[in-house]
């Protein structure tokens, strides 16, 4: 893990190959750079090196709240503000799942998997997502 930060971005950069322990899976690295401007956002990029062209690569985020999938960005409605979901539709395709699961008090609950599928996996390639609230509606594309 490496950490630096300046005046305008803070960036954190971890290495999660061995979270997976795939043989096929030669390096994954996840960048997050936290872009300090009167709008911040937050910038999310996975690298990928594989040994072979996977099959399929997904990368999936989870949330509670019901997305909203009829624009450019995936937004999350909040109660004061929305979040905006940020991705390339040449590189990802989003699809979403609602689930259900039990919480610690033995409630049922449900929850939305976010699965965005890779269009064209590859041997090496990067997958950026941008994070930003927002209530206006103008949001970064990545």
């Amino acid at each position: 893990m490496s950490v630096s930060e300046d005046g305008e971005t803070d960036r954190v950069l971890l290495d999660l190959t061995a979270a997976y322990g795939l043989s096929s899976l030669q390096r994954l690295t996840r960048r997050l750079v936290w872009h300090k401007t009167e709008q911040p956002y937050l910038l999310l990029e996975d690298a990928y090196d594989f040994t072979a062209v996977p099959a399929t690569l997904v990368e999936r985020f989870m949330t509670l709240l019901p997305p909203d999938l009829s624009g450019d960005s995936i937004i999350l409605p909040g109660k004061e503000r929305k979040l905006a979901i940020g991705y390339d539709p040449k590189v990802v395709e989003p699809h979403v799942q609602k689930l259900e699961f039990t919480d610690h008090f033995g409630v049922v609950k449900e929850v939305y998997a976010i699965d965005f599928k890779s269009l064209r996996p590859k041997t090496s390639c990067k997958i950026q997502f941008s994070f930003q609230f927002d209530d206006e509606g103008s949001f970064p594309r990545v």
